[in-house]
């Protein structure tokens, strides 16, 4: 479990809710949260799956998209030390993302979409939905491989003014987590209970 706030300081939709002084990152704090998070990767990095969990994304095809300090300083990591998925909330979404594509981003970093293993897994819907969803173009060289709820997309202006209509309290979803030694299986359920897609990951070693 990680502090993206220590990171990279508070997203700017939360900023009128934060202390001022919370707004943005101390560089110093973020660099000991940083070796903090690669001394734990390295602990651990013979271990058959390696989590990550914190509450912004890193990518997101929700309301508030990427998070460029994230992927910037946090991205590295995930995929030096081939993190098995990394989780977040934050979008009141479920979501199962993963790269398919060299991201100029991300140049530089230690990035190759060609053997790169990590799945970005947002879990938001715990007490409101969010109906908005970017599309595939937007995403790029992000692939969306599960978003619900699915909705009619909506312009960043129409976000903006909006923002408080695309939300709704109505329904919820989580996602189930089971690992083996086999493999770790992804549930995404609505609600009511209803399974609405699974994935399964293989071990690291």
């Amino acid at each position: 479990m990680i502090d993206t706030i220590t990171l990279c300081g508070v997203e700017e939709d939360d900023a009128k809710v934060q202390p001022l002084e919370d707004l943005h990152p101390n560089i110093t704090n973020r660099r000991e949260a940083l070796n903090w998070i690669e001394s734990q990767l390295k602990l651990f990095s013979r271990s058959h799956y390696l989590f990550v969990v914190g509450h912004y994304p890193v990518v997101s095809a929700g309301f508030h998209g990427n998070n460029k300090c994230l992927k910037q300083y946090l991205s590295p990591l995930l995929f030096a030390y081939n993190v098995t998925a990394y989780i977040s909330g934050h979008d009141h979404t479920l979501q199962h993302l993963k790269y398919f594509d060299h991201d100029s981003e991300l140049h530089g970093k230690g990035f190759d979409a060609n053997r790169n293993k990590t799945h970005f897994i947002i879990s938001g819907m715990g007490a409101k939905r969010d109906v908005h969803e970017q599309s595939d173009l937007e995403m790029r060289p992000v692939k969306k491989l599960f978003f619900y709820p699915r909705n009619s997309r909506t312009s960043t202006l129409t976000r903006a003014f909006n923002k408080k209509k695309l939300l709704s309290k109505d329904k919820g979803g989580f996602v189930f987590c089971t690992s083996t030694r086999r493999d770790t299986k992804f549930e995404f359920f609505d609600a009511f209970g209803r399974n609405l897609y699974a994935f399964r990951a293989s071990p690291r070693y």
